[in-house]
């Protein structure tokens, strides 16, 4: 990496039965270009797109980057075969609720469903105060009485603890610009209902992995274009001699003069 830009290698792995595990790609590039980079300008049409390249995840020991020191480049550590658990597992979040307070985790990221735009959000376990439902938002009503009367068709447990969010920028995904770390600015704890937290598309290990993915597609994009252009010129431009070239630019410069 230099200058936060990454290098970026492309291997021969293995071949795959794509037609056996072709609905878990489709669904899992889905989910990805439709839930995960809402800021990207990237719209997922298998059956338009003359274009197909398909993300999956590979098995790995570390679910990072690893530095190759001797070629300097990033690369998968012991990746060997494609994820298919993982890969359906990360399909399966999409709207799917959080059941007990007690299963909120801090390296997890989560949705409130009901918020426009559904923010992301970070389960704070270390704060000092603890809220259940049951208590006052106001001097008038509880937690579960003003969500109960916000949201249409909804029962709140009084009896359950909020789960306590620390919402975080949505990011827009940089092209070729390294992010590690999930960044927020607003440091204000939010409680919310158990009923309402949902979990986010990505866990926040997956979502720094998967943001890599834009700039590795753009390039190959460019790469694939720039390919066929130069076999676009090589099959259709037509062969000159030296001696017709030089006697075109010379009627040329006798027209200028």
């Amino acid at each position: 990496m230099n200058d936060g830009l990454f290098k970026i290698k492309i291997i021969f792995k293995k071949t795959v039965n794509y037609e056996e595990h072709q609905n878990l790609f489709e669904q899992f590039s889905r989910h990805i270009f439709e839930h995960v980079f809402d800021y990207t300008n990237f719209e997922f049409n298998l059956r338009l797109s003359t274009f197909k390249l398909l993300p999956c995840l590979l098995t790995s020991n570390n679910l990072r980057f690893q530095l190759d020191s001797k070629t300097n480049f990033y690369a998968f550590e012991d990746s060997n075969e494609i994820d298919f658990n993982r890969m359906l597992n990360i399909c399966h979040r999409h709207r799917k609720p959080i059941e007990h307070p007690s299963l909120l985790s801090n390296t997890e990221l989560y949705t409130v469903w009901y918020l426009p735009g559904k923010p992301l959000c970070m389960y704070q376990s270390n704060t000092s105060q603890i809220k259940r439902a049951s208590d006052r938002k106001t001097n008038s009503e509880s937690y579960a009485d003003f969500y109960e009367k916000l949201i249409p068709n909804i029962h709140i447990e009084k009896d359950l603890i909020m789960g306590s969010m620390r919402a975080i920028n949505k990011r827009k995904i940089s092209l070729n610009i390294r992010e590690d770390s999930i960044k927020s600015s607003d440091q204000t704890i939010h409680y919310y209902p158990i009923e309402l937290i949902h979990y986010a598309p990505l866990n926040q290990l997956d979502l720094q992995l998967i943001s890599k993915l834009p700039s590795i597609l753009v390039r190959i994009v460019q790469l694939y274009h720039i390919e066929k252009l130069r076999k676009l010129f090589a099959e259709n431009i037509q062969s000159y001699s030296v001696r017709s070239i030089f006697d075109f630019f010379y009627s040329i410069k006798i027209v200028v003069l």
